[in-house]
């Protein structure tokens, strides 16, 4: 477990998982900007260069998990992540990451279980929140579904199409609509709709915004559309969705 440094650029060995308990932090990958708040939790893949910028006073810290441990745990639940920074919120993560900074370091014995224990868990419920997240189950070894998953996540905000995908990642639409549908199952748009889906759930879960707001924040421009589609992916409408997470929202200070 680390402290924040302000304004530090780094890159680790292993995989880097930061919890915030209050205040404003960002991360800057490359061109994207993940801003999290308390209760959200933050991770980096290994070996990414970031830069974080502690915006306000805080509480928070950071985990540093081998890539192994989380693959291995993923397939023990079988899911498959995408490895790309994320942000997204979760208290029960924020609860378990500050017992393993409370417990005592260095004592023998059941400490050093308990927080093995711990951080486990943490790990589970961190690829558990991925998969939920993200919506993508893919081979991250093919360069061309790589690079679409990486365009996806930096400007899913933004008007995109599969042929700018296509030219982003150096390769023909009917090329990247056919590896992308081989090692997902779905095709480029259904992963770029899935991503701007669990976006919009986030906000909706966690910020307390209007439904026009978490669909426009989310990329979508058509309201009425965004709801047909968020009632078949999550089973419910937007509006009852919010209103089902309203007690959640209250736990948490922001």
């Amino acid at each position: 477990t680390d402290s924040f440094l302000p304004d530090h650029v780094s890159a680790h060995n292993a995989v880097e998982i930061a919890f915030i308990e209050f205040g404003v932090l960002r991360y800057r990958v490359g061109s994207r900007e993940l801003v999290a708040h308390p209760g959200d939790i933050v991770v980096v893949p290994a070996n990414v260069e970031h830069e974080t910028d502690v915006m306000t006073s805080m509480s928070g810290g950071t985990l540093k998990v081998e890539g192994s441990v989380l693959r291995d745990i993923a397939d023990a639940l079988s899911q498959k992540i995408a490895f790309a920074p994320v942000v997204f919120t979760s208290p029960e993560v924020t609860s378990l990451a500050r017992a393993v900074t409370q417990t005592t370091r260095g004592r023998a014995g059941i400490d050093r279980f308990v927080q093995a224990s711990l951080c486990d868990a943490i790990v589970a419920r961190v690829v558990e929140s991925i998969a939920a997240t993200t919506s993508i189950s893919v081979d991250v070894k093919d360069p061309h579904v790589r690079a679409v998953i990486e365009i996806i996540h930096d400007r899913f905000r933004a008007p995109l199409s599969v042929a700018d995908l296509a030219h982003a990642a150096g390769t023909s639409r009917y090329h990247l609509s056919r590896l992308v549908k081989s090692a997902t199952g779905k095709s480029p748009y259904e992963l770029l709709l899935d991503v701007r889906l669990a976006e919009a759930a986030r906000l909706l879960r966690t910020r307390a915004v209007p439904v026009t707001n978490a669909a426009l924040d989310a990329g979508f421009t058509d309201l009425s559309r965004f709801t047909v589609q968020f009632k078949r992916a999550f089973g419910t409408t937007p509006s009852a969705y919010r209103k089902a997470h309203a007690s959640t929202l209250s736990g948490v200070k922001r």
